[in-house]
């Protein structure tokens, strides 16, 4: 990973969940990640309704 937002929400995302395929959606705090959410989304996997997409940033 050459890109430092990359690597960022790696290494948050990776904390989250531990030995988790992925961490709650609540545990996911915007706050935390502010500098890099420009560069970020986060998609739900809801069999039913396909992926929606719960936050989108702008970059």
């Amino acid at each position: 990973m050459k890109a430092p937002v990359t690597r960022d929400l790696y290494e948050y995302w990776s904390h989250l969940k531990g030995k988790r395929a992925a961490p709650d959606r609540a545990e996911i705090d915007p706050e935390a990640i502010r500098h890099i959410l420009p560069d970020t989304f986060i998609l739900e996997v809801d069999f039913d309704l396909g992926f929606p997409i719960r936050l989108c940033g702008l970059r």
